[in-house]
């Protein structure tokens, strides 16, 4: 979409501002497997241990993730100019904007475990249903209006609303979860 908008060279940036991205949905889609059984565990024993564990991936899940953004901030700032060349400079704040995507990559990736356990396969469907056509629009507007820069910022709101606003509709209780996890308490009975 990127080539097809705003040609070769902006498409040359964007894949460079997405190896800044991409190995941190790398590290959470290996880092499952570990989470997925931990969490098994707890849900064989006590459903209300199990959602305390849940509650708890989801704060880790979103302090790593800022910890990561942090890192990469750096890295992009200090590693794009020696590792790529003066050509592609201009990848830097591409890339720093894109580097947000990073914590609702996590969010999303606590949500898949819990999806899983709670056997929703269908949320996934729906968020695809709803996400793709949301993502594609935004980012065809943003790269339009304002170059690589509305497409950075345009993904970062897609990964938003896929990953945390659509749990308002779509999956509640994971969503009150994630409510949970920032310190918003919920009383169950209501």
């Amino acid at each position: 979409m990127i080539n097809a908008m705003l040609g070769k060279e902006a498409a040359g940036i964007w894949a460079a501002a997405m190896m800044f991205i991409i190995p941190w949905s790398m590290f959470i889609s290996a880092s499952l497997p570990v989470i997925n059984r931990h969490l098994a565990i707890r849900q064989k024993n006590d459903i209300s241990n199990y959602e305390t564990g849940v509650v708890q991936l989801i704060r880790w899940a979103g302090l790593l993730a800022s910890g990561f953004m942090v890192i990469n901030w750096f890295c992009i700032k200090w590693l794009v100019g020696p590792l790529l060349g003066q050509r592609y400079l201009s990848a830097g704040p591409v890339a720093i904007i894109c580097t947000l995507v990073i914590f609702p990559l996590f969010m999303g990736s606590a949500q898949e475990v819990w999806i899983a356990h709670q056997r929703t396969t269908s949320v996934v469907f729906k968020k695809v249903l709803i996400g793709l056509p949301f993502s594609a629009c935004a980012i065809w507007i943003g790269a339009s209006y304002y170059g690589l820069i509305g497409a950075a910022v345009s993904m970062f709101v897609s990964y938003i609303l896929t990953a945390i606003l659509l749990n308002i509709f779509l999956d509640r209780p994971f969503f009150i979860l994630q409510l949970r996890a920032i310190g918003f308490g919920y009383d169950r009975k209501n």
